[in-house]
């Protein structure tokens, strides 16, 4: 009911798979707790947490490595009042994010998406997948190499100063990088790093590796791969492309001599 009193719910569930959906109108709800590492689908509705406040909660709590499917704006909240969850959100086993699936989340401070596995890619990212996130400052994706990604995923919100790529290199002729950084401007200082993995991102066409020292300079320290331009001439650039290493890089070859 929409009028429960409750401010606290704990899900201990470790066995509970399947799909769990038409959960919504909890209006005094602060503190929501999600440990059910065996759910594979959930919220296959809109407006899933409609009326929840969760202002209180941290959405570090929730443990969700198998959580496969998500509808599109699923956890968004009625208008005018979002879900208010902070933290970081880790859904390891997503490899399509739908249209707004992830929008609406004023507070989120960063989202970790594929990887539980080194095959378990994030293929698509769909429009305005990040929608009106503004407090969104970090995004980490175990990407596909032909992963795709739909127009202003960020749009309304903030473009994550970081973003890292775990995956191999992204063979699209930019289109990606594009959609990613399409709400910002070129700039000397180059306003987002994106981390990209060792997996055959060098002699990417689109990542300009004529790197100034003055671009260096913005990273001391780092192996700065090239620069993502975005159509603009140097100086300019939309992001340093940095090399970090990834749990998914092919191991190098090692001899023991005992």
């Amino acid at each position: 009911s929409g009028q429960a009193s409750y401010r606290t719910v704990v899900f201990d569930e470790p066995t509970m798979g399947g799909l769990w959906s038409d959960w919504n109108g909890h209006a005094s709800l602060t503190r929501l707790i999600l440990q059910t590492p065996s759910l594979t689908a959930a919220f296959d509705q809109n407006y899933a947490f409609w009326g929840m406040p969760l202002s209180e909660t941290k959405l570090d709590w929730w443990n969700l490595p198998r959580l496969a499917s998500l509808a599109s704006q699923a956890w968004a909240n009625d208008y005018g009042r979002h879900m208010e969850a902070s933290g970081t959100l880790r859904l390891p086993s997503l490899s399509v994010v739908q249209k707004q699936a992830l929008a609406w989340m004023p507070n989120v401070e960063a989202i970790e998406l594929g990887g539980l596995k080194k095959n378990a890619f994030v293929t698509e990212i769909g429009a305005n997948a990040f929608a009106r996130d503004p407090r969104l400052r970090s995004l980490r994706v175990h990407n596909a190499a032909d992963m795709t990604v739909g127009d202003a995923p960020f749009e309304g919100g903030a473009t994550p100063r970081e973003i890292v790529l775990t995956g191999p290199a992204i063979r699209d002729g930019g289109a990606a990088f594009a959609a990613l950084t399409s709400g910002v401007e070129a700039a000397e200082t180059k306003p987002v790093v994106i981390y990209v993995s060792a997996q055959m991102w060098s002699g990417t066409p689109y990542i300009d590796t004529s790197v100034s020292e003055a671009e260096r300079a913005q990273l001391p320290g780092e192996k700065i791969l090239g620069v993502y331009r975005g159509g603009a001439e140097a100086p300019l650039g939309k992001a340093l492309v940095v090399k970090r290493p990834s749990p998914f890089d092919p191991r190098g070859l090692a001899v023991v001599i005992r």
